[in-house]
């Protein structure tokens, strides 16, 4: 179980992940992670691809994901448009 308290000086600047938005039931455990490891100052950098078919998830049902809850901001800091499409966002806390 993730420890909602604690402090500051123990969670981590940058948190790297891939291919963890692919289905959308893990959406909620996902943001429970960001939201308790990660500094207030820190970001999240996330790699996936656009679409997972088959499994219902991907980049932008993440993006509405994170715009509902309110909590983090993110950006598109680089995207791959031929073949599979593939993106990286950059996550941080609203502030």
């Amino acid at each position: 179980m993730i420890s909602d308290s604690l402090p500051e000086d123990e969670k981590f600047d940058y948190i790297f992940t891939s291919e963890t938005v692919y289905s959308t039931h893990s959406y909620p455990k996902l943001h429970k992670v960001f939201e308790s490891l990660l500094k207030k100052s820190g970001k999240v950098y996330l790699a996936a691809k656009s679409f997972y078919f088959g499994v219902g998830g991907g980049v932008p049902y993440f993006k509405e994901f994170l715009d509902r809850t309110k909590v983090f901001k993110y950006l598109t800091v680089w995207e791959h448009t031929t073949g599979i499409k593939r993106i990286i966002l950059e996550i941080k806390f609203n502030q």
